[in-house]
């Protein structure tokens, strides 16, 4: 929500040259602009539920919670509000892989910081096992697909934790928030040593999360915003 400057920069013959003068914009002046634009009613029904969304997380990180971005909804802009819906899916679980080992699966936890994602928690259990030499790869389920590949320093240590844990930030896409992913370990040259496959979605993760009272309208609203992106990216 908050405004950022933006300036103009390019080289050439060797000389670097930068405008002077700023382009000041932010997300949700954005927003709103599209809102009265003359734009179909998907994209409205998108924009309103991510003004929701954002207000949600204000309000959840108590960031500037007396400014929400969706207080300029006028009535005929909160029409464009899907109906409420708090039936979420759980499809997450975890089948053990016989023969595996080297990497022992810890916990899946929601992360929505900086962008939609759940983090996905290990151990290494075998020594001769870093960051360094193993994969951590998240296919799509229903097909197979790769859809992100972590080694090196994509692979994080988390010291906060007491057992030496180690995690990977999977950013989920908003159309894509009830599609299940499978997530494994494997050495560089694709020998499988995670423990466990994991199966999971922000859906199903969503489904746990709302059970907590604190996060109940954050989770929601999450929700709302995928749903709204699934109707957009079918009618486009």
């Amino acid at each position: 929500i908050d405004d950022v400057d933006v300036y103009l920069y390019g080289v050439k013959d060797g000389v670097a040259y930068e405008s002077t003068i700023n382009y000041t914009r932010s997300i949700k002046t954005y927003l709103y602009t599209l809102l009265a634009a003359n734009v179909d009613e998907e994209t409205k029904v998108l924009v309103v539920q991510l003004l929701d969304y954002i207000s949600a997380a204000q309000t959840y990180t108590g960031y500037q919670a007396t400014d929400l971005a969706n207080a300029g909804l006028t009535d005929a802009m909160k029409a464009y509000r899907l109906p409420e819906n708090t039936d979420y899916t759980n499809t997450a679980g975890s089948t053990v892989n016989e023969g595996a080992s080297g990497i022992t699966y810890k916990a899946r936890t929601l992360s929505c910081y900086d962008s939609i994602a759940f983090r996905y928690s290990f151990v290494f259990s075998d020594s001769q096992y870093n960051p360094d030499n193993v994969k951590v790869v998240v296919k799509y389920k229903d097909t197979g697909a790769i859809k992100a590949e972590f080694t090196g320093d994509q692979i994080v240590y988390d010291s906060t934790s007491k057992d030496s844990r180690y995690y990977v930030k999977v950013g989920v896409k908003a159309h894509e928030l009830s599609t299940d992913f499978e997530i494994n370990v494997y050495t560089l040259d694709g020998t499988l040593i995670s423990n466990k496959t994991l199966v999971n979605s922000i859906d199903s993760m969503v489904s746990v999360y709302t059970k907590d009272p604190t996060q109940t309208d954050f989770v929601a609203a999450i929700m709302q915003y995928g749903r709204a992106a699934v109707a957009y990216m079918n009618s486009h």
